[in-house]
């Protein structure tokens, strides 16, 4: 992806985590839990040369965008649903997080609609997964050493300003 040399990329930490963390889920490195950014476990210091985290800048650009694209499909999916998002997110907490508890008045048609909207996002999940693998690939970087340079970066303060500097 070309970037305009006029336009300033940053990327914040929360941002980092939240890219870090759909691209970790894809390939089962948890760094990331949905519920929000987590310190990955210190580790050992992770040598990354200038040539990678230049690769490493432009795939985490486009993984910006595809992300963008994917939750984009969800929302407009679920906002042209029978049910409205406050809705949707309400049986999806309940069924998916035992602080939340069903409300009693999800009539079976909602619960169906959820069904189906769960199965499409599923869909859209696994279309974001291979547009990750092609992303990453496409830099130039094999996917361990991706996921390796991504937890090294949340946790190395020094390789996140250096990265900052790529994503300019």
């Amino acid at each position: 992806m070309k970037q305009n040399k006029r336009t300033k990329k940053t990327v914040t930490p929360l941002i980092m985590g939240a890219i870090i963390g759909a691209v970790s889920m894809v390939f089962a490195a948890p760094v990331v839990a949905q519920t929000g950014f987590e310190a990955p476990p210190q580790q050992a210091e992770v040598d990354v040369s200038d040539g990678e985290l230049a690769d490493f800048a432009v795939a985490m650009d486009d993984l910006q965008e595809v992300q963008f694209e994917a939750q984009t499909e969800v929302n407009e999916m679920v906002e042209g649903s029978d049910l409205d998002t406050a809705r949707f997110n309400e049986i999806h907490n309940a069924l998916n997080n035992p602080e939340f508890d069903m409300p009693e008045d999800v009539t079976s048609g909602e619960r169906d609609t959820y069904d189906s909207l769960i199965s499409a996002i599923a869909e859209i999940e696994e279309a974001m997964q291979a547009d990750i693998q092609t992303v990453v690939t496409e830099a130039g970087m094999e996917v361990e050493r991706f996921n390796e340079i991504a937890m090294a970066v949340q946790s190395d303060p020094t390789l996140f300003e250096r990265l900052q500097e790529y994503m300019q």
